[in-house]
């Protein structure tokens, strides 16, 4: 090798360098813009976000009876104490689905009521075995706009934030659960006054 190929390389190898911080500063850019798409986004819903927040299940455990006989078993479920909507993932996943056992995996992002942002990383067993148990639990990380940004893309979560707004807003159950609770409230207040 001679000192002209050296000095190629070393002329290419800083220009890729320079091009690559160039990208790495684009993209830190990007994601910094799309945190504040983000944040924007979570203000203008931050009214409703109760009302779209439900329940987050945390853990599943299921133990059959000792007994393969007996049909039996027990599942004990845990939830976080805040509430939130998913707007990204689908569950724990099982690994390999068309096998007798496996394991749990997978994240999801929950939106939580407070327009903080929680993740959950699942892990656990799984198995189809008769008389078998089986769970997972999750590991819950609460993530920034930007540490968002860094995993996930915009888009998509934006589009099921808007989903779920749009199902909320064209929704009657929650004026008729409203309608029933206080005619509920009318008749326990009229049996009170009675007593």
């Amino acid at each position: 090798m001679d000192e002209t190929t050296l000095k190629n390389l070393s002329e290419q190898a800083q220009a890729v360098a320079g091009e690559q911080e160039d990208l790495d500063r684009a993209i830190d850019e990007e994601r910094t813009a799309e945190a504040a798409v983000l944040e924007r986004v979570i203000e203008a819903i931050r009214p409703g976000l109760r009302a779209l927040s439900g329940r987050i299940r945390t853990a599943v455990d299921r133990r059959h009876h000792a007994d393969v006989n007996y049909h039996g078993g027990t599942t004990e479920e845990e939830y976080d104490p805040r509430c939130g909507i998913r707007v990204a993932g689908s569950g724990p996943e099982e690994d390999c689905p068309r096998a007798n056992a496996g394991s749990y995996e997978g994240c999801d992002l929950y939106l939580l009521s407070d327009g903080s942002f929680l993740e959950l990383t699942y892990e656990g067993s799984w198995s189809r075995w008769q008389g078998s148990s089986w769970g997972w639990t999750s590991v819950a990380t609460i993530l920034s706009p930007r540490e968002v940004m860094d995993e996930y893309a915009l888009d998509p979560i934006v589009q099921t934030i808007s989903a779920a707004v749009s199902k909320a807003a064209t929704s009657e159950g929650r004026a008729k659960r409203s309608a029933a609770a206080k005619e509920r409230a009318e008749k326990l207040r009229a049996l009170t006054t009675l007593l």
